[in-house]
């Protein structure tokens, strides 16, 4: 059961007014979204890619969404990075948005990112929320998987380091043992044919060798910060931004967020 629900993201219940209010902006920015659907092994994927490359130093950049999210709530970043002169793609993961299926795991989200990099690209610059950052790290680091230019940079917002964290919050919030968090961590990793410890975001994304931005929120009550100063240890490839006052979903449009990201954006062209 828990594996299921690791597996299945819910879909969202009543909403507010305010966020009625911000939906239906997404609504009308997503009209103006060129639309395309690239296919996977399993699912049909949903991309909306806006703007243009406006000059010699505009970017190719991919937005990857975190789990139980979607394209549209990655929209502020992107009109930010339109604004800038560069191109950007959205896309829902499987699962997700528009995208085919109901449940999907890291791998399938994975080989999903690679697809619209391989058919779209090729790509610059990926900015990645919370679950977007394993997503990331899994698809870059895989055999035959994708690669971004050699201006390459990774940006990560809320993201976790490592997946046994994540699935030790998950199981205690299920009340799952600790006997059955071990058989749940097992069932979730059979795709990758790796332990649960080889999902350490330190590893993966060393081996990238891609400049990595990241921001995190001392107040984020879903990703620890913890996690996302663990990044540190990466040494002179990371550099990192901490906010406060945002949580874990503020981060994708407060204007203190907007910046920082723009701010990393820049830093990274100009490495």
């Amino acid at each position: 059961m828990a594996h299921w629900l690791f597996s299945t993201p819910l879909k969202i219940g009543r909403l507010s007014a305010a966020e009625k209010r911000l939906m239906a902006k997404a609504e009308t920015k997503m009209a103006t979204a060129d639309r395309i659907t690239i296919a996977t092994a399993k699912h049909e994927i949903a991309v909306y890619r806006f703007g243009e490359k406006t000059g010699p130093e505009s970017q190719n950049i991919v937005l990857v969404h975190g789990w139980m999210s979607g394209a549209r709530f990655m929209l502020a970043i992107m009109e930010r990075l339109v604004k800038l002169g560069h191109q950007v793609i959205c896309f829902d993961l499987p699962a997700h948005g528009e995208s085919s299926s109901k449940s999907t795991n890291l791998s399938e989200c994975a080989e999903a990112l690679s697809a619209v990099i391989n058919q779209l690209g090729p790509v610059d610059t990926i900015v990645a929320h919370s679950f977007g950052g394993a997503v990331t790290a899994y698809a870059l680091v895989e055999p035959g998987k994708a690669k971004l230019t050699g201006r390459g940079q990774l940006l990560l917002l809320a993201s976790p380091n490592q997946l046994a964290e994540v699935t030790k919050h998950f199981s205690k919030q299920m009340g799952v043992s600790d006997a059955g968090r071990l058989v749940f961590e097992r069932k979730l990793c059979a795709p990758f044919g790796q332990p649960i410890s080889a999902m350490d975001g330190n590893a993966m994304y060393g081996k990238t060798g891609y400049p990595l931005y990241v921001i995190h929120c001392a107040d984020d009550a879903e990703v620890s910060v913890s996690e996302g100063r663990r990044f540190a240890e990466l040494g002179e490839q990371m550099h990192y931004t901490e906010l406060t006052g945002l949580g874990h979903r503020r981060i994708l449009y407060a204007e203190s967020a907007l910046d920082a990201v723009e701010a990393a954006i820049q830093k990274g062209a100009a490495i």
